[in-house]
């Protein structure tokens, strides 16, 4: 049986206890879950994230002295892993008991992809902006660090899968070993954009990320906000 390494992470930036509960509860309520470890890299919160995790004895913390960026979080738990796939988890999405093995599953079979990630939804099922979008360009990241909308994609549910340029690490399970090949995520972007230089890494590799809109998870309030477009005819 393969090892699947799912993994999530809190900050004083991206989470609090609450958001970080939830997960955790859903992840530990995984299908194969003796298969799964999980890791929260803790980048010096100043929430009850350290309490809280005395309430999952299963869950491997690591936590930082300060903050060093959420990128550097990545690294810690990703060169940590023993696996061979990763899962990128926001500690606001909270997945279905299923999802993680089907993914698994998908990308074991996917020999052409890199990475495979779910649908997002809000807790009333509409799509979640921004977690899917064309390849950040220079006029996009302008926008983006001035505080504008990210652009996002539309997505064909009808398909079994489609294949997408960028997905955040918000939900993506990648191969460890094309994480490792790129010598894992650089730093310098500190706390935002190392996924999209890892899209660009696996479209250069000659790669794919595929989005398979019937594996679907749900982005709780707190983040990207709802209303990206979903070709469902």
């Amino acid at each position: 049986a393969y090892e699947i390494r799912p993994r999530d992470w809190s900050s004083d930036v991206c989470s609090s206890d609450l958001e970080l509960r939830r997960a955790l509860e859903a992840l530990e309520r995984s299908q194969q879950r003796e298969q799964l470890e999980i890791l929260v890299v803790d980048c010096a919160s100043r929430d009850d994230t350290s309490s809280l995790m005395e309430q999952f004895p299963n869950v491997t913390m690591q936590r930082l002295p300060q903050h060093f960026g959420a990128t550097k979080a990545l690294n810690i738990a990703t060169r940590t892993a023993r696996a061979e796939f990763l899962l990128l988890l926001s500690p606001e999405v909270e997945v279905p008991p299923d999802l993680i093995p089907q993914l698994a599953e998908r990308l074991e079979a996917a020999s052409d992809s890199a990475a495979v990630c779910p649908l997002l939804l809000d807790h009333q099922g509409r799509p979640v902006s921004g977690h899917v979008q064309p390849m950040p360009n220079r006029d996009s990241l302008a926008r983006a660090c001035a505080g504008g909308e990210t652009p996002s994609l539309t997505i064909d549910a009808t398909q079994e899968s489609v294949a997408v340029p960028y997905a955040t690490r918000e939900a993506l399970m990648v191969r460890k070993q094309f994480v490792a090949g790129m010598n894992y995520f650089d730093e310098r972007f500190g706390e935002h954009w190392a996924d999209a230089d890892l899209a660009m890494k696996i479209r250069q590799a000659g790669k794919k990320i595929r989005l398979y809109p019937a594996l679907r998870a749900t982005r709780h309030a707190g983040g990207k906000t709802p209303g990206g477009p979903l070709n469902a005819s």
